[in-house]
Formats: structure tokens, sequence, C-alpha cells
């Protein structure tokens, strides 16, 4: 890869734009201009570099391109890394180290900055979080180990490319476009299908208005007082022929207003001929999701490997209960607690074909003991699956357990 990226090392960041499937930054390096492009997923799940910029029909604003403007145009690159499943460009500003990390999951451009902050903290922002600013000691900052805990938060499968062969990425967003708007018609063409079948269906229905108006029997569509003509299901139909008779009546007035509504969504249908531009504004794509809260601080949480069963990790507040609940245990891990005493959360994550015995249970007691730093003689605990844990509202590192099971050690 740095090869590839080789040529805009040292290059100056001119202007930065944003289309709705990539980021282009244009990096003027010696004795020639560049474009990198950063995918913005669904469509480019991918970064390269290109001596074509995109075209200004196709750019458009972003909540995030104002963000990037602000921190990095007018910067120098430095390097372009990969570490832990994130790209990390790290760019020169003001005599100022600023990074850029960006990573694509699950078809979506998961990106972050981590930025200097006052003079001995750093700043992490990262966008998908529902709290971006986090602000760690200068001291205390490792950027792999963030990463590593920051993959935890995303889904696992990482699906960017580096692409080598010069692309024009006028040219790829015009195919993109087309596959949109290529979708779009199929989409609307089954949806017409459906409406028009819909409409058919209850327009024969109102053809057993004249059936009543000659006031001929009905009893031939009745089974088990539900009446049935064309698909249609009238339940609890009375056994009296005339009240039965409103009934139908009325059901086929609200057949006649719901055939004018399907009616009116064939219009709307048909009239919605999009154009090339009400394509690409239609689809502005989002830079990645939200994903829960996570608490005050950058961290990685220890773990202790239990041979031959799995990996425990423990809470040391109330705040970190929380957080290790919503990032880090998954819905079939086993959660542990001191019975009717207030305290940290273990947590326990089984080797596969691994089940919860006895033997396993003294070894979560005496993790416990451990971390009380004192020998007690007898350790109560409940335990349950994560997945039963409900959050007490407004509070912090409370959980309503369901299915619990209760262990009691003594030695």
């Amino acid at each position: 890869m740095n090869e590839i990226f080789n040529s805009i090392k040292n290059g100056h960041i001119q202007k930065v734009y944003a289309c709705p499937f990539f980021y282009s930054f244009k990096v003027r390096a010696p004795g020639k201009t560049w474009f990198l492009y950063i995918g913005k997923g669904r469509y480019a799940q991918s970064i390269f570099l290109s001596t074509k910029r995109i075209e200004s029909q196709y750019r458009r604003k972003d909540s995030y391109l104002d963000k990037i403007k602000k921190e990095f145009l007018g910067g120098r690159i430095s390097e372009l890394k990969y570490i832990k499943s994130f790209f990390c460009l790290s760019i020169e500003k003001a005599e100022m180290n600023k990074t850029l990390l960006f990573t694509h999951r699950e078809n979506l451009l998961y990106c972050g900055m981590v930025l200097p902050f006052k003079v001995d903290h750093v700043e992490g922002y990262f966008l998908y979080k529902k709290k971006p600013y986090k602000r760690v000691p200068r001291n205390d900052f490792i950027l792999s180990d963030i990463l590593e805990f920051e993959n935890k938060l995303l889904p696992g499968a990482v699906t960017t490319v580096v692409t080598t062969q010069e692309l024009d990425p006028s040219f790829l967003t015009k195919r993109f476009e087309e596959s949109i708007i290529k979708k779009k018609k199929k989409k609307n063409n089954l949806k017409i299908e459906r409406i028009k079948s819909d409409i058919e269906r209850l327009e024969k229905f109102l053809d057993f208005k004249d059936h009543l108006s000659d006031h001929k029997q009905i009893s031939e569509y009745l089974e088990n007082n539900t009446f049935t003509f064309c698909g249609i299901k009238v339940k609890n139909m009375p056994k009296d022929y005339y009240k039965s008779r409103d009934i139908l009546f009325k059901k086929i007035k609200n057949i006649q207003m719901a055939i004018d509504i399907q009616s009116k969504r064939l219009e709307d249908i048909f009239s919605d001929k999009i154009s090339t531009t009400q394509g690409l504004n239609a689809y502005i794509f989002p830079v990645s999701k939200k994903i829960g809260e996570e608490g005050s601080n950058l961290k990685v949480f220890s773990e202790t490997m239990i041979n031959k069963v799995g990996i425990v990790t423990i809470g040391k507040s109330s705040s970190e209960n929380d957080l290790l609940r919503n990032s880090w245990a998954k819905p079939n891990d086993y959660w542990f607690h001191l019975k009717d005493r207030s305290g940290a959360h273990l947590f326990l994550r089984l080797i596969d074909g691994v089940f919860l015995t006895p033997d396993i249970l003294e070894k979560v007691c005496q993790i416990f003991r451990e971390h009380l730093k004192k020998e007690s003689i007898e350790i109560n605990i409940i335990y349950t699956r994560v997945k039963y844990l409900r959050k007490v509202s407004g509070t912090q590192g409370k959980v309503i357990p369901k299915k619990e099971k209760s262990y009691r050690s003594v030695i």
C-alpha cells in the first residue's frame, strides 16, 4: 500500500470535495496534482488515487465534509498506514499532527479523527458514536490500542478495497447512478403491478353490490360467521339477513375509498419520473450509523483467559459495567453479580462447546474474591445470560436480570 500512495506523500491538501459516493482530497505533490478518493460505502467501498477530479455537477455537501475541511484543509500528508483494520491518514497542519481514520464495514464508511487538544491531551472524534468526543492524556494515548477497542464496537467484516488502477470518479458516479435508477424503476414496476392487482381484486368486490340490490341470498358466501368473496373476508357476520346486508354495503363503501387511495398512489408513481440530478439528490448516503453510547474514556478492557474455559472481564465502576455490557458482552455471554450487594459486574465468554459447570462457577467466585481483595469464606452470586438483562432507566450500572440462577461458594 505504501508504494501506491508514495506519490502523495508530503503533498498539500488544497481542496476537499464530497459527492454521493466519495470523499475527494485534492493533493498537490511535487510536480503533479493527485486526487485521493475514499468511498462512502454502499456502492464505493474502496480507496484509490486518480489524476481526474470529480465533475462539479456531482459534488454535494454533507455534515462531515465541513469537519474534514476545518481540520485537514491546507495540511501536509505525512503518512498513510493500515492499523487494526483502519486506514490512518496522518496529516501535519500548523505544526500539529492530526489523523483521519476510516474503514468500511457492512457497506458503510466508518470515520473518525484523532486531533491534538490543548497541550497535553489528544481528542478522539468518532462519527459513528452518539457522543463522539473522547479526550485522553497524551502520555496515555496509544493509537493501536484505541483502534483495537473500536474494532470491538464495529461489525467484524472489513470490506475496504485498495485499488491500484487509474479510475475515473465521474464515470464511476455515473455508473452507480444508473444502477440506482435501474433499481428504483424495478422497484416501481413491482409496486405498480401489486397496486394494479389490488385494484382489480377490490373492483371485483364492488360487483357484489348488484347481488345485494337484487336481495339475493348470501348464505353460500358464509362459513363460520365469516363472509368471503374475491379473497376479501368480513368476520363476525350477524345471523339476521338485513343486518348482514347493511354491513356489506358499508364494506363496499370502504372498498370504494380504498380503490381511490390506490389509484392516487398509482398516479404518484407514474408522475415520479426521476431525472439524473434528482436520482443523486435522493441518494446522498449517510456516513456510518450510530452505535450505542460508550463511557467517558477511550480504553481497552482487561481480559483474563481461563484455561480451556473462556474469557473473563470485570467492571471496575458503574459506568464501566454499562460499557462492558453494551460494547463487549455478546447476548449469549454470562453475567455474574454478588447476590444482594452492589459492586462489579463480571462477564464470561465461554469457548465453543464448553458449558457452565460447578467447577467454572467456583472459578468465577474465586475471581470475585480476588476482586474484593479479601479472603471471603462465603461468596453468593447470581448469574444469567446477557440477553436476559434489562437496564434500569435513568441509572448507571443497574440492571434487572431475568431467568437468573444463584450459586454459593464456601471455602
